[in-house]
């Protein structure tokens, strides 16, 4: 099946919706809130970073194509859900000729540096990856500004990455309500404007009630 956008249409990616980019997402990214630092030491479990020590969250069944050009691709897969939240992995990978340009990590070099421009209501460089999900409801967590527990916050887990590919691991907690929830993400150097899926957060949800407790 095809994946190519196309204006104006709804096409069914993976069994979700996809729709080219409309207006409606062009602000997605301008500042909404400022960054807020959680102070967390990376050894411990955190309610908003990790399921419980007694949990095994559940697959959700989603591989998600948010967007590709002639120089990257962009997917989100992995999708496990348990009763306080979800996490995915977000899959970066340049295309050979394309990865030498892309020197550093195009999301942790650039995040401190990113959010103090944020916080100056500026946007972030071309090299940055922008990624960010809208929660039923509206509310919106990214990598730029991240919200903060106990309300919807986006966390990055782990991270990984070698030339030409990226691999990052992301929480959002609490769990979606019911509704629509996109998944967004936006990347200039690489010439990817802002795109993104929708999904309906039942999938999540669904998910989450399937999460086993061993004990």
């Amino acid at each position: 099946m095809s994946t190519e956008p196309s204006t104006g249409e709804l096409r069914l990616v993976f069994g979700v919706r996809q729709p080219a980019p409309e207006a409606a997402l062009a602000e997605f990214f301008r500042p909404l809130s400022p960054p807020h630092h959680e102070p967390w030491h990376w050894g411990l479990r955190h309610p908003w970073r990790d399921p419980p020590a007694d949990t095994i969250p559940a697959d959700c069944g989603l591989v998600l194509l948010l967007a590709r050009s002639e120089g990257a691709a962009v997917v989100v897969h992995e999708v496990e859900a348990w009763p306080e939240g979800f996490q995915l992995t977000l899959r970066v990978r340049a295309r050979p000729g394309y990865a030498e340009a892309i020197v550093d990590d195009p999301i942790m070099t650039y995040e401190p540096y990113a959010r103090r421009r944020w916080e100056q209501g500026k946007m972030p460089p071309p090299e940055q990856l922008r990624f960010g999900i809208e929660l039923p409801g509206g509310a919106r967590v990214t990598n730029l500004s991240p919200g903060a527990p106990p309300g919807p916050f986006l966390t990055e887990a782990r991270a990984a990455g070698m030339k030409g590919e990226w691999v990052y691991r992301y929480s959002v907690s609490p769990l979606p309500g019911s509704g629509p929830m996109w998944i967004v993400c936006e990347w200039p150097r690489l010439s990817i404007p802002i795109s993104g899926a929708e999904i309906d957060a039942a999938v999540v949800r669904d998910a989450a009630e399937r999460a086993i407790r061993p004990w």
